[in-house]
């Protein structure tokens, strides 16, 4: 649990960047792969129970997925939606901008 209270469900990470608004991309290593995911951290409050928590979903690969265009500055398209709490915006820059 953190230090705020809120229940921390985000997973083991390598590295984390702040990319600003209360929202950081969190670099994981896959221990069966060796490859790198990308997990958004951030305060989620779901309006269907009203649970508040930390949380970090990893963004979606493939064809109709994210890619990482950029790592320094991390650039992520296209836009990141989390479906539990509505956050939505982009990665660019480094930067997160609301949608």
């Amino acid at each position: 649990m953190s230090k705020e209270g809120i229940p921390d469900l985000r997973p083991e990470y390598v590295s984390r960047v702040d990319v600003g608004s209360g929202v950081f991309a969190l670099f994981t290593d896959e221990p069966k792969t060796g490859a790198s995911r990308i997990a958004i951290e951030h305060v989620c409050t779901r309006p269907r129970d009203g649970m508040t928590l930390r949380v970090a979903p990893f963004l979606t690969g493939g064809s109709s997925g994210h890619q990482l265009l950029s790592e320094d500055p991390l650039t992520v398209s296209p836009s990141i939606l989390c479906a539990d709490c509505g956050l939505h915006g982009f990665i660019r820059d480094g930067h997160w901008t609301d949608a």
